[in-house]
């Protein structure tokens, strides 16, 4: 590993998601794990890494195996993996930090990187106009809905979970998320309190820096379309897109 002072900071692959380009997107994550733990010095995953996620008490979904694997390669190095929860695989537990070694994160998060105050969060939620996906978002997580869950067989929780997110995307995508005035707003009513440097975000998949009146808002984009994420090096930021080019290899150009 690298000595190097840069932290990165990507959310919303979706991994699996039951898209044509799965294979390739995961794929491609794999090289961006492998460029990261030479480049960087830690890594942080702002929500929605998996399109879905959930363990049973003895089952995990097999099909993350390769990203799990190298995750658990990376972890037993020393290199620290940092994750939060979404809003499509909200139900992270002890099983990626007790067995693959991953350090969970509650969503939002204070973190100090780097010397900066950072307010961490996926994102979802936090519009005004998202007052019905917050009543749903508790029900989700209540423990009746979990206890109920759990007592569907594997195959079939996640066929219902998968068709679940399917519909949420559809939704993004064609009616839209609120607009991007709200999320300022949020971000604007975080920096007032003058407790944080800045507010990093993703979910929205639209990659930004903005400079506020109070700090910075980093949005980290998404690993879709976009395939971008934050670098934080030596108190400054920017935005990178990770792409992967046989004739070159893995290497990123910025925004």
């Amino acid at each position: 590993m690298h000595i190097t002072s840069m932290h990165f900071f990507i959310s919303d692959i979706h991994l699996m998601s039951g898209r044509k380009d799965d294979l390739e997107r995961r794929d491609w994550f794999l090289r961006f794990l492998r460029y990261t733990f030479n480049n960087a010095k830690s890594l942080w995953i702002g929500g929605d890494l998996f399109d879905f996620w959930y363990e049973w008490k003895t089952v995990i979904p097999k099909v993350h195996f390769e990203i799990l694997s190298e995750f658990k390669k990376m972890c037993d190095a020393g290199f620290p993996i940092h994750i939060m929860p979404g809003n499509h695989d909200f139900a992270l537990h002890q099983f990626l930090q007790s067995q693959v070694g991953l350090i969970l994160h509650s969503n939002p998060s204070t973190i100090i990187v780097d010397g900066l105050r950072i307010h961490w969060v996926h994102g979802d939620g936090v519009a005004n106009s998202d007052r019905g996906y917050r009543v749903l978002k508790k029900v989700f997580a209540s423990k009746w809905a979990n206890f109920l869950f759990r007592w569907l067989h594997p195959d079939i929780g996640m066929k219902i979970a998968l068709s679940a997110s399917k519909s949420s995307r559809y939704k993004s995508e064609n009616i839209g998320l609120p607009p991007d005035e709200e999320y300022l707003d949020y971000v604007d009513q975080i920096l007032s309190s003058h407790q944080f440097d800045c507010v990093v975000m993703g979910h929205t998949h639209l990659p930004k820096i903005v400079q506020r009146p109070n700090g910075l808002y980093i949005n980290t984009g998404d690993g879709i379309i976009e395939r971008s994420y934050g670098v934080l090096n030596n108190g400054q930021w920017r935005l990178e897109r990770f792409e992967y080019k046989e004739q070159l290899g893995p290497h990123s150009t910025q925004t």
